[in-house]
């Protein structure tokens, strides 16, 4: 069973389990060393989502051409080896220093399913090539600061087909719900997952309890519409 993100913290090193029965190896680095970012310790939203999207995600394994992922603010990357696992081409990014640590931690778990991984500044997001099918973010939203840039990141990255999730921890309902609010007005349709299909989900993946101190996480799904003062493409 795995261990909640929080009691993880010290571990320099995580053999995590995966949704679907592998072992993934996860580097970590203390945040004091950090360099200022939370990216480069594990975080419950990526647990919570990974949980979710093993039971209610559409499964790319038996698919051809493979269904592709893009995530945001990947950290050590244990989502994107999850969607790797469900047979998805994922596209895996952060910024520095946790870019290196997430390309050393899909070095190492290569045989999981295809990853790459690319850095992404959401201040000034890159040209990537292709549509995606899917686009996640776990953890991302702990300052004002950050909400634009996200939203708006996922917006250049998203194509009439693409459904993004966004998981975050409630631990300031007042910029949960600005974020929240702000998705809608940047152009998407959003909506909260179901607090009980979230927690049966964990329950059966990773075997924790309601009450277990996980539940402050909630899940947004969300699909881009477009501004309203955007003109239709010819």
């Amino acid at each position: 069973m795995a261990l909640p993100a929080p009691e993880t913290k010290n571990l320099p090193v995580l053999h995590h389990p995966l949704p679907g029965g592998n072992t993934a190896l996860l580097n970590q680095r203390a945040r004091d060393q950090g360099e200022g970012t939370t990216g480069t310790t594990l975080w419950l939203g990526a647990q919570v989502l990974s949980a979710y999207l093993a039971k209610h995600g559409a499964d790319s394994r038996n698919k051809e051409p493979k269904l592709r992922a893009l995530e945001l603010g990947a950290g050590v990357g244990l989502l994107s080896l999850t969607l790797a696992e469900m047979g998805y081409d994922v596209l895996s990014s952060d910024i520095d220093p946790v870019v290196a640590i997430l390309e050393s931690n899909m070095k190492a778990n290569w045989a999981l399913g295809n990853v790459a991984v690319t850095k992404v500044d959401w201040l000034n997001p890159p040209l990537l090539e292709g549509e995606f099918d899917i686009i996640v973010t776990a953890d991302t939203i702990y300052t004002p600061d950050l909400v634009d840039p996200l939203w708006n990141t996922v917006a250049r990255y998203s194509g009439p087909g693409t459904t993004s999730y966004v998981a975050v921890e409630n631990r300031d309902p007042r910029l949960m719900e600005s974020a929240y609010e702000r998705g809608k007005e940047l152009g998407f349709d959003v909506k909260r997952i179901n607090a009980n299909r979230i927690v049966k989900a964990v329950e059966r993946v990773w075997g924790w309890k309601k009450g277990e101190g996980w539940e402050g996480v909630e899940i947004w799904k969300a699909k881009y519409r477009g501004k309203k003062e955007d003109s239709p493409k010819a």
